[in-house]
């Protein structure tokens, strides 16, 4: 999932922006899904634990902005990838962030575009698993996840060697969805809501990731079994 830092009287260069991802298929976080009452700055937090790299829109305004560069501060002590996105023809390069100054940027959103296309396929290198890929289609398929758990039987029918589940055999697995669906949910593949329950729903970004060819031919296995 990708994070747009933007000023927010650049709107225009934003809306235009979110979509060319959309159009290409990259999810984003969306800021209309933000809670009414709840505090501007947690939020944000959240949101930016959730994305694996930032898109900084760059204008005269966005430079000078100490909300984006506390965004971009975020991002880069995190050590995930920042991309300067150059919006604005007049913006002076030597007013941009000094740590990001170095870094190539672009003022051509198809390379954007490429560069995002291919952090998507490389960054869950060492995170999904064939069960993780199992719970994102499951998860897909019924839209959320809620309790009483079901997802724990269907991998332990899936991955048991005999016919008959013992109570232990399936509590170990009624865990391991829980704990796997809150892994997948820092990484930004699933949506977590919490009210009087928790509820878990698949994420544009893990939709992305499930229709990518690559995870589909690493995970065949998980792709090839009937739900």
């Amino acid at each position: 999932m990708i994070f747009v830092s933007h000023k927010q009287e650049d709107e225009a260069s934003y809306i235009q922006f979110c979509h060319s991802l959309d159009g290409a298929g990259i999810g984003r976080w969306d800021k209309e899904t933000m809670a009414i009452g709840r505090p501007l700055p947690d939020q944000l937090v959240a949101a930016i634990s959730k994305c694996n790299a930032c898109v900084f829109l760059a204008t005269k305004r966005s430079v000078e902005s100490k909300w984006c560069m506390a965004e971009l501060g975020a991002f880069w002590g995190s050590s995930k990838q920042v991309i300067i996105f150059v919006a604005d023809p007049d913006v002076d390069i030597q007013n941009l962030p000094v740590q990001f100054q170095g870094n190539l940027w672009t003022k051509d959103v198809r390379k954007v575009l490429e560069t995002l296309q291919n952090l998507s396929s490389n960054v869950l290198e060492g995170v999904l698993t064939p069960d993780l890929v199992l719970l994102l289609r499951y998860l897909e398929r019924d839209n959320q996840w809620v309790l009483p758990d079901r997802y724990g039987r269907y991998l332990a029918k899936v991955r048991s060697d005999s016919d008959v589940i013992s109570e232990t055999e399936l509590r170990g697995w009624e865990r391991a969805v829980r704990y796997g669906l809150l892994y997948l949910s820092t990484h930004g593949l699933v949506d977590k809501q919490a009210d009087t329950s928790v509820t878990y729903f698949i994420s544009e970004f893990g939709k992305e990731i499930l229709n990518l060819a690559s995870v589909q031919g690493r995970f065949k296995e998980s792709f090839d079994l009937k739900l």
